[in-house]
C-alpha cells in the first residue's frame, strides 16, 4: 500500500524556501520522512509490517462410543419456551483504516487546505475554512482499505504554511 505526497511546483518541500518536511507513522512505527524531493515521493506503508504467525487447527475430542438403547420409552422432552430473535449489529462491508490529519495553521489560516483523494480523483475527506492562527486542528476519518489515496494540501495565497509567516505544519497519521 504506497503513500504519495507531490509537490505541485516539483521543487519537493525542502530547502530553498523554507525547511518543510513529512514523515508518515502507521502503528507507532516509521515508515518514511523527508523533504527534499521533486515532484513526489513514495513510501511503502506494508514495508516492514510483521506476518502474523500461522495457527494450528483444533483437534476435535475424542467421543464416547454409543450408548445402548433404553429398554423403557422415553417420555417427551418439555416444549421450550419461546425465544426472541437475535438481531446482529451492523457490519460495515468495506474495513477501514483510521487516518488522522494533523494541521497547524500559520498567521493566515483561511489560506490553508487539504484533501485526500481516491485514485479516480473522489474527494474521501477535506479541511479548509479554518479561522484561527497558529493553532492545531485535528481531523480523523476512517477510510475504506484496499485503495490508493492522494494526500494534497494548498495555500490559496502560495506563499506555504511556513516559516514566513508563522510557524504552520501538517502531520498525516494512519
Amino acid at each position: 500500500l504506497p503513500f504519495e505526497i507531490s509537490d505541485e511546483y516539483g521543487d519537493g518541500m525542502c530547502c530553498n524556501y523554507g525547511n518543510g518536511s513529512y514523515e508518515v507513522w502507521i502503528n507507532n512505527m516509521s515508515k518514511g520522512s523527508g523533504g527534499a524531493f521533486g515532484s513526489s515521493a513514495t513510501v511503502d506503508l506494508c514495508d516492514g509490517m510483521p506476518t502474523p504467525a500461522p495457527v494450528a487447527p483444533v483437534t476435535p475430542a475424542p467421543t464416547l462410543p454409543p450408548t445402548l438403547p433404553p429398554t423403557m420409552a422415553p417420555t417427551p422432552l418439555p416444549t421450550p419456551a419461546p425465544v426472541a430473535p437475535t438481531i446482529l449489529a451492523p457490519t460495515l462491508s468495506d474495513p477501514c483504516v483510521n487516518v488522522q490529519v494533523s494541521i497547524g495553521t500559520d498567521d493566515y489560516p483561511d489560506e490553508t487546505e487539504w484533501s485526500i483523494t481516491d485514485k479516480e480523483g473522489t474527494v474521501i475527506v477535506s479541511g479548509n475554512g479554518y479561522t484561527t492562527r497558529n493553532v492545531e486542528h485535528i481531523k480523523d476519518e476512517c477510510v475504506p482499505t484496499g485503495r490508493i489515496y492522494t494526500f494534497t494540501i494548498l495555500d490559496t495565497y502560495g506563499d506555504g504554511i511556513c516559516c514566513d509567516h508563522g510557524s504552520g505544519s501538517y502531520k498525516l497519521s494512519l
